[in-house]
């Protein structure tokens, strides 16, 4: 796609940790370090061996596939040693491994085709070993190393809750899109934006981040370095905070086919926007406030749309926005007759029963509290329920009886306290 001068490099996640160091020239450590932590669907047909990760979406686990299998010849031999495997069902116990001669990649790189060589044994009455009856999952070795790569840096201290690439939600331009790195104390080519590649996490819990090009040796480790993370797009497209923590997932679809082509994981609004306005027909992009690509996939991802219990006659939708730096509550209402922005006046009613939307992205990581007075003693209590995880589809708060007229104080208690308050 061309892109205009509307187009800018925007920051829009950092970080600040100790344990980066950026080496180059040497080989790729995902050969020898790199792991899956997913298991496939393995098909023996003959002398071809299909190994199948069609439904895998984190993005450290298909970075592996495209730099191992993907950086393969033809002819190269790889090898998958023995896993252990259960089907309870048809009473097959048995290992599944052996060695294959790497043929080819299909599906952008998700499904392994191979000519047997040894191991992955034919039987004729069963020959397709499902995901779901893996009691180990499956490794692989390599004989080839990658060659010799450029420049890529290491997060050798990562920290799952904060301090890790795969939090900040990094995708890079072997997904398509644009992305860039900065580093504070970077000299030379570190001085400057660096392209990303991609990301992957080695099996010993490290993380590299791959360079599209550029950067220079240079050891980090003793010094707390911020790392700003910036996406190609148009910033008059961006309503969050720019470098807001609130995440969910991002998922691109065929909108000809229906098809869910990628999903990935630890996406803030702002990401999930730049990258939506960057794609191109027939390939469309949605936002889901949910935990992970697996509660989207594999299961519900909270409270349905429906379940209104009991029925509500006033309703409020609460959302964070931003002035200058400081986060303030913003309410969208219906059924009231006050402006938007709180305090809300509700219109009282024989039912007086008012249901509070929770499901705006921004809630992620607040809990509220409804009080009947000002110093914020006396809880609401048994009128007061919220359903589902704020900051998720489906979250809500019901209040099912109040005196009308009357206040309610509100707090959303997260990374500070925010409060409001409710004329009913």
């Amino acid at each position: 796609m061309a892109l205009d001068s509307p187009y800018t490099l925007n920051n829009v996640r950092t970080m600040t940790n100790y344990g980066f160091y950026i080496i180059g020239n040497t080989y790729d450590p995902i050969f020898t370090k790199g792991v899956i932590n997913s298991k496939p669907n393995i098909s023996i047909n003959g002398a071809t061996c299909i190994i199948d990760y069609s439904h895998v979406f984190d993005v450290s686990e298909v970075i592996y596939l495209k730099r191992t299998f993907g950086g393969l010849s033809a002819g190269n031999t790889f090898g998958m040693p023995l896993s252990n495997y259960y089907d309870e069902f048809y009473s097959v116990n048995t290992t599944v491994g052996g060695t294959c001669t790497f043929n080819s990649t299909l599906n952008d790189g998700k499904i392994i085709v191979g000519t047997r060589l040894s191991g992955f044994t034919l039987n004729t009455d069963y020959n397709y070993y499902s995901k779901e009856n893996f009691t180990t999952v499956p490794q692989y070795t390599f004989n080839a190393t990658g060659g010799t790569i450029g420049c890529f840096l290491v997060n050798s201290l990562p920290n799952l809750n904060k301090l890790s690439f795969k939090k900040l939600g990094i995708v890079g331009s072997i997904f398509g899109f644009e992305e860039y790195i900065d580093l504070s104390g970077g000299t030379a080519d570190n001085a400057t934006r660096i392209p990303v590649y991609g990301t992957v996490t080695l099996k010993d819990g490290q993380e590299v981040l791959y360079f599209t090009s550029g950067g220079t040796t240079q050891n980090f480790i003793n010094t707390g370095t911020t790392l700003n993370l910036y996406l190609r797009g148009r910033p008059s497209l961006l309503t969050a905070p720019y470098t807001s923590d609130t995440t969910g997932i991002f998922t691109i679809y065929n909108s000809s086919t229906g098809n869910l082509l990628y999903c990935f994981a630890n996406q803030s609004l702002n990401q999930s926007t730049l990258r939506k306005y960057l794609l191109t027909s027939p390939y469309v992009g949605y936002f889901d406030s949910c935990p992970s690509c697996y509660d989207l996939i594999y299961g519900d991802v909270g409270t349905s749309w429906s379940t209104v219990l009991p029925e509500f006659t006033n309703l409020i939708y609460i959302k964070l926005t931003e002035t200058s730096t400081v986060e303030t509550v913003t309410a969208l209402s219906t059924y009231t007759t006050s402006s938007s922005l709180f305090p809300v006046t509700i219109t009282s009613s024989s039912n007086n029963i008012l249901k509070i939307d929770l499901s705006h992205p921004s809630l992620i990581g607040y809990n509220l509290q409804l009080y009947y007075d000002g110093s914020y003693n006396i809880p609401v209590g048994t009128a007061f329920n919220v359903y589902g995880v704020a900051g998720y589809n489906g979250s809500y708060a019901i209040l099912t009886s109040y005196v009308s007229p009357s206040t309610i104080y509100g707090v959303l208690s997260g990374k500070q306290n925010l409060y409001f308050t409710i004329a009913v």
